[in-house]
């Protein structure tokens, strides 16, 4: 049977879950100086790394080729 799922974000944040999840922890790790991770009781985290991701939405845009391009915001909880 198949998966259900309340929205488009979601199925994408499931289905798309192990790429997502490599390309964003790649991304943390060549850009890490350049995020300002900063807080209030850490000033320059010497180490990050990435806990979890949520997709927020998903916005469609019709391209000249006849496909649908889609770009998805996502937020990354960061340690």
């Amino acid at each position: 049977m198949a998966k259900c799922y309340r929205s488009f974000a979601a199925y994408i944040g499931d289905v798309f879950y192990d790429e997502i999840h490599g390309k964003l922890k790649s991304y943390i790790y060549q850009n890490k100086d350049r995020l300002n991770l900063s807080s209030y009781s850490i000033s320059a985290p010497s180490y990050t790394a990435l806990d979890d991701f949520h997709v927020m939405s998903v916005t469609f845009h019709e391209s000249d080729n006849d496909r649908i391009d889609f770009q998805a915001a996502i937020q990354a909880d960061i340690v």
